[in-house]
């Protein structure tokens, strides 16, 4: 199951356990797609889900991320180089330009 469906699936409330079991097994995952999809906030949600074992899941699932957090930072470095290039580019006047080049067609 691709991030993108686990994401639909936390939004809309389909098939939640198999959803936070995939995301608890799974070892492929990276912080940034979680990031990107938001999941650590959907997760959340399902912390006070009446059904029997999501809470413990949907915990287990928030303390997986947190750790990952904790352990990378590559992507903290990659966010400020993109932030740093983006006010470059701003500085330089690179923005405006393009803004108008692309206006034009």
């Amino acid at each position: 199951m691709e991030v993108s469906s686990i994401a639909f699936n936390l939004s809309s409330g389909n098939e939640i356990r198999k959803t936070l079991h995939q995301l608890l097994t799974r070892s492929d995952l990276e912080l940034d797609t979680l990031q990107i999809y938001k999941i650590k906030e959907k997760v959340a949600k399902y912390l006070q889900y009446p059904m029997s074992g999501v809470p413990k899941q949907a915990e287990d699932v928030i303390k997986r991320i947190e750790k990952m957090e904790k352990t990378s930072r590559v992507q903290e470095i990659y966010a400020m180089n993109n932030f740093l290039q983006k006010r470059r580019r701003q500085e330089d006047g690179f923005e405006e330009q393009h803004a108008k080049r692309s206006r034009n067609f």
